[in-house]
């Protein structure tokens, strides 16, 4: 795994160009140990908004609040609010 010296998107870039490579493995892990988790269907790393509305549960496995998230078209974290993500759809490691 990485060293927090190592900037995301740098980990980011390393997770999305090498597909089926451990260095994609090394990186997601390193993504994951900063609070990162991977969507599914998004396709995308997300992570709770420290300054945000805190991800609270709502029925059947959905969550809504506030979300940093990393941006792979404009190569940037933006933030989303009010954002009702399925936990089941989450994938941290």
């Amino acid at each position: 795994v990485f060293q927090h010296n190592v900037p995301d998107d740098v980990l980011f870039y390393m997770f999305y160009a090498m597909p089926r490579d451990q260095v994609q493995v090394a990186a997601a892990k390193s993504l994951a140990e900063r609070g990162w988790v991977y969507h599914l269907e998004m396709q995308t790393w997300l992570r709770p908004c420290p300054d945000g509305e805190p991800p609270h549960p709502l029925q059947d496995g959905w969550e809504r609040g506030s979300w940093l998230y990393f941006d792979v078209k404009e190569w940037t974290v933006r933030r989303k609010d009010d954002l009702v993500l399925s936990c089941a759809k989450l994938m941290s490691l």
